[in-house]
């Protein structure tokens, strides 16, 4: 079985991201944030939001994966 997780694809251009608000993610446990071929992202969480330690920069045909315990 695949574990939970949340995947933001960028197919164009690129993204920066600082803050994440993701409701549905509220009382499950993140595993490991990473995105650009495995960069780990250092973050803050508090209910609701996922705060990057620094602007994190996801390029084109990359994506940022948020893996959750299931």
């Amino acid at each position: 079985m695949r574990e939970p997780r949340v995947e933001l694809k960028v197919l164009y251009g690129y993204l920066d991201i600082a803050t994440l608000r993701l409701p549905f993610i509220r009382n499950r446990h993140i595993d490991s944030i990473a995105y650009d071929v495995n960069k780990e992202a250092n973050y803050h969480r508090s209910e609701d939001d996922i705060a990057f330690d620094s602007t994190v920069k996801i390029e084109a045909n990359s994506s940022l994966t948020i893996k959750l315990r299931s």
